[in-house]
């Protein structure tokens, strides 16, 4: 059981802060009573008794959405346009980090999102509407340096940090550490010395320096993921002399059958290493060393986004982001042939094929998940139609994988270095269109104004009686 000071980061005197998953379980519509066995440990001494009254007072009370009714039925469409609020403000939050920081985050996740309430309730919105959300960027990826590395690869380079809800890191990053070494032989293909400054003959400098390709053959990096600004620290070892190895930082890789295609610079080295070398084009050096320093970028926050979105959509009380993260994965490897071929113009055959599958997975994709208890199945107002519900998700898996033609990135490095605001610009594009989708699917409808209209006034009346309550008192 969480301790209350993971619930609530800090009570203050005029808001609550509360962590992505537990608001999203409110926004779910998850009772006052399914929430204190959820959230709050019966015989935790530590909790401060004036936060769960705070909290009492917000959430228990009547008229907690706006289409809801006396008996705690909810409406579907109205929990998922509360969601996607959630999840439009999270994605301005990144394009605003991209933008002005020009570097990826690299730590989204429930962690890194603060949801905020004001603890004094708005006397026009029901409890549950009211929220603000904020991102975490103090705790975000730092550029890499180092003294050996070139200067203008460094400037490419992030370090993730170190974060524990793994379901919402590219898997890449987990799976292939940042700066991992692999072991291999190397084809040398050309050598080619670059000259000297003028300034280096006058000092008498006795070294050389050059650019090189070549081809290095390893089964470990077979089914590795490569971008062009991907950094590479090639060491070549002369069988004879291991203590001296030929050093190359390379980047601009192709893969190949068996390995990589690599071009890069020579590290300088005395005349005699040099000609060494330079005799040994077009061999083979049986032994050496790669070390890989992968260019995490904005599509890796594209991932991360994704996640969040089918945190938001498909987490409740009976299946949490583990399983949710299973079908996604196993979802993912059956979409490059399926979205094959397909174009815009192609929308229905691919929504068909799509629902087809989430059949196969259900429930783990059913609409009914978007209430965080089984029992607000039997619901009310409109229902969320099924190929909103399908686009949405395809749009879930658009952020979480690298397929030609579907996806938003190519791979984890595939951004604009000068502005990678541009490519989370793509995605709030998108994400307006579904807000507005969703409003007309909402509040378009004649009857539905009259009902919404019933809400309000009982919310005013519910309002008028607390105040002369009080002003009895």
């Amino acid at each position: 059981m969480p301790h209350p000071a993971d619930l609530i980061y800090q009570l203050r005197s005029e808001t609550t802060c509360f962590n992505f998953d537990v608001y999203s379980d409110l926004l779910g519509g998850i009772s006052w009573d399914d929430f204190k066995m959820q959230w709050f440990s019966s015989d935790d001494r530590s909790e401060k008794p004036e936060s769960r009254q705070l909290l009492k007072d917000r959430f228990n009370t009547p008229n907690q959405f706006l289409l809801s009714d006396k008996i705690s039925r909810l409406c579907p469409l109205e929990i998922l346009w509360l969601k996607w609020h959630v999840f439009s403000d999270l994605c301005h939050d990144v394009h605003v980090f991209h933008r002005d920081k020009k570097k990826p985050h690299l730590n989204i996740s429930p962690q890194s999102v603060q949801i905020s309430t004001p603890n004094l309730l708005s006397e026009s919105l029901p409890a549950r509407w009211v929220f603000s959300l904020a991102l975490e960027k103090r705790k975000a990826s730092r550029r890499f340096s180092s003294k050996e590395m070139p200067d203008d690869f460094c400037r490419q380079l992030f370090m993730p940090p170190k974060g524990d809800d793994k379901a919402y890191q590219m898997p890449i990053i987990r799976e292939q550490p940042f700066g991992a070494e692999v072991s291999g032989m190397v084809a040398v293909r050309s050598i080619e010395k670059v000259q000297h400054t003028e300034e280096e003959a006058e000092e008498g400098k006795q070294t050389i320096a050059g650019i090189t390709e070549f081809h290095f053959v390893t089964e470990e990096i077979q089914q590795m993921m490569f971008s062009e600004h991907d950094v590479f620290l090639a060491k070549l070892y002369f069988y004879d002399e291991p203590d001296h190895p030929v050093e190359v930082w390379a980047s601009q890789a192709t893969p190949l059958e068996k390995g990589i295609l690599l071009n890069g610079a020579i590290k300088k080295m005395d005349v005699a290493h040099w000609e060494k070398f330079e005799g040994a084009k077009e061999s083979i050096f049986s032994h050496a060393t790669l070390k890989i320093y992968k260019a995490y970028h904005a599509p890796c926050d594209l991932y991360s986004l994704g996640m969040m979105l089918l945190h938001l959509l498909l987490v409740n009380e009976e299946q949490g982001i583990d399983e949710v993260y299973s079908a996604v994965q196993r979802l993912a490897l059956r979409l490059p042939p399926m979205v094959q071929g397909l174009g815009p113009e192609d929308q229905s055959i691919l929504l068909e094929r799509f629902q087809a599958i989430m059949l196969e997975e259900a429930p783990v994709f059913s609409k009914s998940a978007i209430f965080y208890s089984s029992k607000h199945q039997e619901s009310i107002g409109p229902p969320i139609s099924d190929n909103l519900w399908t686009e949405l998700l395809i749009f879930a898996l658009r952020l979480t994988t690298f397929i030609p033609g579907f996806s938003y990135s190519r791979n984890h490095g595939d951004v604009d270095f000068e502005h990678p605001h541009l490519l989370m610009a793509q995605v709030i594009v998108v994400v307006a269109d579904f807000s507005e989708r969703m409003k007309q699917d909402l509040f378009a409808l004649r009857q539905r104004d009259v009902e919404i209209q019933v809400v309000c006034d009982l919310l005013r009346k519910e309002l008028a009686e607390r105040e002369t309550q009080q002003d009895a008192i």
